[in-house]
């Protein structure tokens, strides 16, 4: 069900550039250049338009099962302009045939090489899908605030879970409802994403839903209007809450209601973060009032199971949320293509003078083991766990080309407090890398540095799934945490220190 939900909330940032259709007048070569400019004016780490060129030709001819030409490098490295690219591309491009079977398919191969071919990928969203990123790296989704996934018997999306009080939930609709027609359009032959463009919209604009309920013979039709939705990201012991559903972990919703006690781990909390958006500094904030509040005196924060796009690509969010678990010092740099920028916290943290314990795993990625490093930096907090993914990268979204389209790609490296970087982004993809019967796939990660657990756990003995204390019994890195912070409580110098959580929500400074 958790999976569900994301998968929803998720799918605008998840397009391949294959769905780059463009506008009718709108060339290959238009779209390539489109790229092309995009990349060379933001991209941390461009490759040439040359490199970009050359993977989307070899990709195609990949596509049709068909050795590229001979001499093709250096035909591309003889051409500086993209009149010349276009003419080439022109000149060498192949018909269609084993998988690209149709012109629109060859079109798709050559752009998916393109992007293979960016370090740390690329992803072009249209402007429809620009705008639903954007809502949810605030924090802010607008819809009817339903999970939704494709039933096989019928062939269109079944509620799986309500958002408690949201607009499907006040209007009548249930979990397992089959929904037959948005609007009056029956919903016959789309994919999932298909049916939930349908269901978006502006805030406050109506909506009409009419669902098929098992048992009963005629549909049932619901009108209520779309509404913005913020979904909390973070959770306790407990798990997430706030979506009616029979699953455990439903998606959650803006209330956390509960204990963030650990049960028979005396006064030691625990809070997982789910995803680090705009308003996750704050929903912390919130948490370490309730756990002072509890008589809590040490607390687990779980930054495992956070791979790339849980979350925002910007690292403001990230920096907020440092911010709040550092008392000063450098919390880490940001190398750009043209500077640097160093971010440092300010005087005051949460949990003031508590023992504090980090779990993390090879799922952690990008901002979150750039958190980790600089816990670990700084000294504020022992980390648990398994070697972080390796992927110091900081993402941006970017106008691309003409009709409001975006392209999420790599702007900067992350780097600890020290200045050494905490992995690296994945190298550009060519064709040589791979045989014509092989996918043009990143290299392999595994030797990436990443940040390096302070108290080491075998991944076969790690929990993979990060299913916090309520599993805690097969749960290596969580049962050595909390030793660390049994053994740290009982030291004479553990004694918390004067001093106040930074208040919570209001008077806040970020923009959650």
């Amino acid at each position: 069900m958790r999976r569900a939900i994301l998968a929803f909330l998720s799918l605008a940032a998840t397009h391949w550039p294959g769905t780059l259709a463009g506008a009718a007048d709108e060339s290959l070569a238009d779209r390539f250049r489109a790229i092309c400019d995009a990349v060379q004016a933001h991209h941390v780490e461009a490759p040439t338009r040359q490199q970009m060129l050359h993977a989307g030709i070899v990709a195609m001819y990949r596509a049709v099962r068909v050795p590229t030409p001979n001499g093709l490098g250096r035909e591309i490295s003889e051409r500086t302009t993209y009149d010349q690219f276009s003419g080439l591309l022109e000149m060498v491009r192949p018909k269609p045939g084993g998988r690209a079977t149709t012109e629109a398919a060859l079109d798709r191969a050559f752009l998916e090489g393109v992007s293979a071919s960016v370090p740390g990928g690329l992803t072009i969203m249209e402007a429809k899908e620009s705008k639903v990123a954007a809502q949810l790296a605030g924090n802010r989704y607008v819809g009817i605030q339903i999970a939704v996934t494709m039933d096989e018997a019928s062939k269109r999306p079944r509620v799986t879970g309500l958002l408690e009080g949201g607009p499907a939930q006040r209007a009548g609709m249930k979990e397992g409802d089959v929904i037959e027609a948005v609007d009056g359009d029956a919903l016959d032959g789309l994919t999932l994403g298909e049916y939930i463009d349908k269901l978006r919209g502006d805030e406050g604009t109506p909506v009409t839903v009419a669902v098929r309920r098992t048992g009963e013979k005629e549909p049932r039709t619901f009108r209520m209007n779309r509404e913005a939705m913020r979904h909390a990201t973070i959770s306790g012991p407990a798990g997430p809450k706030g979506f009616r559903s029979e699953a455990a972990e439903a998606a959650p919703g803006a209330a956390r209601p509960g204990s963030f006690r650990i049960a028979g781990a005396g006064p030691i909390g625990y809070l997982k973060i789910e995803a680090i958006l705009a308003s996750t500094a704050r929903e912390v904030r919130e948490a370490a009032a309730k756990m002072e509040a509890e008589g809590l005196r040490a607390v687990v924060i779980d930054l495992r199971q956070m791979p790339r796009g849980r979350g925002s690509s910007e690292t403001h969010p990230a920096v907020l949320l440092a911010d709040e678990l550092l008392d000063g010092g450098t919390i880490g740099r940001l190398r750009l293509a043209n500077r640097e920028v160093t971010y440092r916290a300010e005087p005051g943290s949460l949990f003031p003078g508590w023992p504090m314990a980090l779990l993390v795993d090879r799922a952690t990625s990008e901002h979150a083991e750039w958190i980790a490093a600089a816990l670990k930096a700084n000294r504020r907090a022992t980390i648990v766990g398994t070697v972080t993914a390796g992927l110091g990268a900081s993402r941006s979204t970017v106008p691309i080309g003409q009709g409001g389209r975006t392209a999420s790609l790599v702007t900067g490296l992350l780097e600890s407090p020290d200045g050494l970087p905490i992995g690296d982004i994945a190298p550009a993809v060519t064709a040589s890398m791979a045989s014509a019967d092989e996918p043009l796939d990143s290299p392999t990660q595994d030797a990436r540095p990443g940040v390096t657990p302070d108290v080491a756990i075998a991944p076969a003995q790690h929990s993979v799934a990060g299913s916090g204390p309520g599993a805690r019994a097969e749960d290596s890195s969580l049962k050595a945490a909390l030793e660390v912070l049994g053994r740290a409580l009982q030291r004479p110098d553990t004694a918390v220190r004067d001093g106040k959580a930074k208040v919570p929500a209001a008077g806040g400074r970020d923009s959650g």
